[in-house]
């Protein structure tokens, strides 16, 4: 009788871990700081050579871009927990600098100021460009996004979050080389 009830537990023990598994796998993480669509995306290579795409120009590539740019902030809930970023606890900080990029600088231009929004509260911060780079990291990595303060140019928000880019980078370069 023991032995039954002890298998019991057993089984019910290991389903519970499974489907606990299975969600954590199912279920999504997602990174992506909340903004509106960017009117305009400029591109720098690694030798500032500039590709400059808008929807009217180039509605496709737009398109994909952006796909592409935010899928590059999804990944599970397993994979989140297995390297230890689960949080998305969004710090922003004003710096007058910004990294120096190794690989494609990206900027998103708006027409309009945009607020500032962490956690899906909006702030005071006011921008019109967000910039940041593109990798090709293989992996999930620490992004920093800086968002150009409207009122100073000089200045930015700069806000860390997780990525993995290596799709957007591939498509990049694909564009960027076949442009020259």
């Amino acid at each position: 009788m023991k032995k039954k009830i002890g298998l019991g537990l057993s089984f019910g023990l290991l389903l519970l871990i499974s489907i606990m598994v299975v969600v954590m796998v199912s279920v999504s993480v997602n990174y992506k700081p909340v903004f509106a669509s960017p009117e305009s995306i400029t591109i720098r290579n690694k030798g500032n050579k500039e590709v400059f795409y808008t929807e009217a120009v180039n509605k496709e590539i737009y398109d994909e871009t952006m796909k592409l740019f935010n899928q590059s902030f999804s990944r599970s809930y397993l994979s989140a927990i297995l390297s230890g970023q689960t949080g998305n606890n969004a710090d922003v900080t004003q710096t007058k600098n910004i990294q120096v990029f190794s690989d494609y600088k990206v900027t998103f231009g708006f027409t309009e100021e945009q607020t500032l929004k962490i956690n899906n509260v909006a702030k005071e911060q006011k921008y019109n460009k967000i910039i940041f780079e593109v990798k090709n990291s293989g992996t999930f990595f620490q992004l920093n996004l800086y968002f150009q303060q409207a009122a100073n140019s000089s200045f930015y928000y700069a806000l860390t979050t997780y990525a993995n880019q290596t799709e957007l980078y591939k498509y990049i370069e694909t564009f960027v080389y076949m442009s020259n």
